[in-house]
C-alpha cells in the first residue's frame, strides 16, 4: 500500500472564553447570584496524520456475521455489545456473508471506527476522506456498516462520495489512515479544511434561511423548560429548527446561513467549520453540566468566531461524581434546565453591547 500524502500539524492553541452559570448561592450565600467564569486558554497536542492508497485489489476486510467491531459506537462498552453480537450470531449458526467485489475501486473502510455519529463523522473522517481523495486523485469509496445511519450516507453524498453499507467481506483497492492516538483532529483542522475551498455548497431549501439560529434538539439532552428557552429567543430574532429535521444539506446551509446562534451542544454544529464567514459569527453553545466539553469553543476559536457558553442547571445525584478525577460521563444525555436570566445576560453580550460588569479581557460583542 504506497504512503499518498503526509499531513504535519502543529500543536494547536486556543484562547479564553467566558461561562455564564445559573444563578446560585455559590458566589454569595445570601442573595443567589450569577457567575462569569473565565476558562482560560489552552493547547492540544499536533501530530502526524498519514494516507495510503493500493494500487492492487485484494480483500480488504473480513467481519464477523453480526458485523464488525466497531460497528456500534460508544467506546469500550459499545465494542464489548457488539462482540455479545458476533459471538451470539456465530453460536446460532449464522451464515458467513458473501463476499463483496467492489472491483478496482478505491474504499476506505470505516466500518472499524467506533465513532457513528453525525459529529465525529463530519469533524474527522469527512475531513480524513476529502484529503485521501484529493491526495490519490481519484473517487474514494466510503464503506460503512450495514447499520450505519441513512443520513450519515447523506452527509458523504453532500460531498460527492460514493457509499456503500455492508457487513461483508470486500475485495476492492483498499485505502487506510494513520493517526496517532495523542494527535488531535483539533489541531489537523486547519490543515485539512482547505480541501473544501470553493466547494459549491448548495443554498437552503427549506424556506428563507435565519441569520439568528437556534438548534435545539428533540431527543436526549433537551432542554427540559425550552418554552421559557424559546420565548426569550423569539424576542431577540431567533428561529428554532431540529437539525434532525432537516436533509443534510440543509443542515449545511442553515449554520452557513447564520449570523448568530444559540445551540445546546451536540445539535448538530459540526457544519460551523464551513462557515463563509466565521469573523461575523457569534456562537452561544447551551452546556448541560452532564457533557461539558470544549470542542465547539476550539472550533469556534479556530474559525475566528466569537463565543460564549452559558452553563445549565445542575441535579443533586450529579455531585458526588462532578468532584472525582475520573471521566464523568454518566450523565452525558440527560435533558437539562438553561437559567433564561443567564441566556439574556450572554444574548445582551452579543447583541446589546451590555457588559454586566468591566473585566479586564472580557471579550467585545459583535
Amino acid at each position: 500500500m504506497d504512503l499518498v500524502a503526509t499531513i504535519e500539524s502543529e500543536p494547536c492553541r486556543y484562547g479564553g472564553c467566558w461561562v455564564i452559570t445559573p444563578r446560585s448561592h455559590l458566589a454569595d450565600r445570601v442573595v443567589a447570584q450569577h457567575e462569569f467564569i473565565y476558562w482560560p486558554p489552552g493547547e492540544v497536542h499536533g501530530g502526524t496524520l498519514k494516507l495510503f492508497a493500493s494500487k492492487t485489489v485484494s480483500e480488504i476486510a473480513r467481519p464477523a456475521p453480526a458485523g464488525p467491531l466497531g460497528g456500534e459506537p460508544g467506546g469500550l462498552k459499545g465494542k464489548l455489545r457488539a462482540l455479545r453480537k458476533r459471538v451470539s450470531a456465530i453460536k446460532g449458526g449464522a451464515e458467513p456473508l458473501p463476499m463483496l467485489d467492489l472491483g478496482d475501486k478505491l474504499v476506505l473502510d470505516l466500518r472499524f471506527e467506533p465513532y457513528a455519529n453525525w459529529s465525529h463523522q463530519m469533524n474527522r473522517y469527512l475531513l480524513i476522506a476529502a484529503n485521501l481523495r484529493r491526495a490519490a486523485g481519484e473517487p474514494v469509496t466510503i464503506l460503512l456498516h450495514a447499520g450505519m445511519a441513512g443520513y450519515i450516507v447523506r452527509m458523504y453524498e453532500v460531498f460527492g462520495f460514493e457509499v456503500v453499507r455492508s457487513d461483508a467481506p470486500v475485495r476492492a483497492r483498499a485505502a487506510r489512515f494513520e493517526i496517532d492516538k495523542r494527535t488531535s483532529i483539533y489541531s489537523l483542522r486547519p490543515r485539512l479544511l482547505p480541501v473544501f475551498d470553493g466547494f459549491d455548497f448548495a443554498p437552503f431549501s427549506a424556506g428563507e434561511p435565519a441569520e439568528r439560529l437556534f438548534l435545539s434538539r428533540k431527543d436526549t439532552r433537551k432542554i427540559a423548560n425550552e418554552a421559557e428557552v424559546l420565548a426569550l429567543l423569539e424576542r431577540y430574532g431567533y428561529r428554532r429548527i431540529y437539525p434532525e429535521d432537516l436533509s443534510p444539506a440543509d443542515q449545511i446551509a442553515a449554520i452557513r446561513a447564520a449570523r448568530s446562534i444559540v445551540s445546546i451542544h451536540g445539535a448538530a454544529l459540526a457544519p460551523l467549520q464551513f462557515h463563509p464567514d466565521p469573523a461575523a459569527l457569534g456562537l452561544i453553545e447551551l452546556l448541560p453540566v452532564g457533557h461539558v466539553t470544549n470542542f465547539y469553543r476550539v472550533m469556534a476559536c479556530q474559525l475566528g468566531a466569537n463565543y460564549l457558553a452559558v452553563r445549565g442547571r445542575e441535579k443533586p445525584n450529579y455531585v458526588k461524581s462532578m468532584y472525582t478525577q475520573g471521566w464523568f460521563k454518566d450523565f452525558s444525555l440527560d435533558d437539562f434546565e438553561v437559567d433564561v436570566e443567564a441566556l439574556e445576560l450572554a444574548l445582551q453580550l452579543r447583541h446589546d453591547g451590555k457588559a454586566p460588569f468591566d473585566a479586564e479581557g472580557l471579550a467585545a460583542p459583535r
